[in-house]
């Protein structure tokens, strides 16, 4: 099924079920595992990408301002093993960021109050991108 919530204003084309939302980069198994872990998922979607193989399973998760997808192979193995028995894809499993690939500048007070943006002193640091313009503050005090 194709995503229920509006289209988000950081997604220049959501795609259909049978194609991934744009833009979108291929990441490495450790980025896709380090993103699942600070963000909060949303909403979880299903859809079947097609290639010059066949469909391929797709789960994109969803977040607040960027998604992952999993694209999941059609070939598997069951292996029985000492030391592992289970599923093993025939081909790598692939990932995908979904969203701006931000690129951050710290706003100094002065901007933030021009903005209307709260401050907090030394260690707050808001920043926005240069390219889609999200604005994002943290403490960096510890």
């Amino acid at each position: 099924m194709v995503m229920s919530m509006e289209k988000p204003e950081w997604i220049s084309d959501m795609g259909t079920y049978n194609s991934l939302p744009k833009p979108h980069y291929e990441v490495t198994q450790h980025d896709f595992i380090y993103y699942l872990s600070i963000y909060s998922i949303r909403e979880i979607e299903h859809r079947q990408l097609r290639d010059y193989e066949g469909y391929l399973d797709c789960y994109i998760f969803w977040f607040s301002d960027c998604a992952l997808a999993i694209l999941l192979p059609t070939e598997w193995d069951y292996r029985e093993g000492e030391t592992f028995s289970g599923f093993i894809y025939k081909k790598p499993i692939r990932y995908f960021y979904i969203g701006c690939k931000h690129d951050f500048e710290e706003l100094s007070p002065e901007e933030c109050k021009k903005l209307g943006i709260p401050h907090h002193g030394m260690c707050w640091h808001v920043v926005r991108c240069k390219k889609c313009g999200i604005i994002r503050a943290y403490d960096s005090s510890g």
